[in-house]
């Protein structure tokens, strides 16, 4: 292996650690937050939590919630 990355001007760290490389998944931006817990917070995506339906039961609307 040594020879062959040598033959392709590559290190042999360098061809080991060519499929290492990963993509850093970056958390979506925040769409919806509590009124009052300013930690609970909701992307808007996926299923709504707990808190959302909460509000939503109450008679808020999802632009009452916006970040």
């Amino acid at each position: 292996m040594a020879e062959l990355a040598k033959r392709d001007g590559l290190s042999l760290e360098e061809l080991l650690s060519a499929g290492k490389s990963r993509r850093k998944r970056r958390a979506p931006n925040t769409k919806y937050q509590h009124p009052e817990d300013a930690s609970l917070k909701w992307s808007g995506r996926g299923k709504q939590p707990a808190w959302v339906r909460e509000c939503l039961e109450r008679g808020m609307r999802l632009e009452d919630l916006k970040a």
